[in-house]
Parts: C-alpha cells; sequence; structure tokens
C-alpha cells in the first residue's frame, strides 16, 4: 500500500515536470498526455491496493469469526466502523 502511494507521488512530480517543459518548449503535448496515462494508472494501482488490504481484512476477520455487522435500527443511518479509515 506504501509503495503504491510513493509510486504516485513519483508520477505526480514528474507529470509537474513534464508539463513545466512543455510550456517552455521541450515537450510535446504528446509527451504531457504520456505522463499523465502513467500518473493516472498509478493512482489506479493505488486505489486498487487500498480495496485489496480492506478485502484482506475483511476476509480475515470473517475468517476467525470477529466479523460481525449489525443492522442498523429504524431511523438511523448505516455505520461505517467497519472502515477503519
Amino acid at each position: 500500500m506504501r509503495s503504491a502511494q510513493e509510486q504516485v507521488e513519483a508520477a505526480e512530480l514528474a507529470y509537474e515536470g513534464v508539463r513545466l517543459e512543455q510550456e517552455t518548449g521541450l515537450r510535446s503535448t504528446v509527451e504531457v498526455l504520456d505522463q499523465e496515462a502513467d500518473l493516472l494508472a498509478a493512482r489506479i494501482a493505488a486505489a486498487q491496493a487500498e480495496r485489496d488490504l480492506v478485502v484482506a481484512e475483511r476476509r480475515m476477520l470473517a475468517a476467525v469469526g470477529a466479523l460481525g455487522v449489525e443492522g442498523p435500527q429504524a431511523g438511523e443511518a448505516p455505520s461505517d466502523e467497519l472502515r477503519g479509515r
């Protein structure tokens, strides 16, 4: 999870650099779009890593019998305690 976040940070930095170089005429629009696509891929990978972590946590809790969700009472909003974030 941490490595995916670091990849996003690196891709954001690279994108910013390419964008600034494009403003000074050193990079083409296509190069900026390629870097933007890399940034998007890094963000998607980070979101997938977070999803995988949450699914693994829930499976572990279910396996040890510690996963239980009580439904909301009438008129109450659903609880979001399981998110843990």
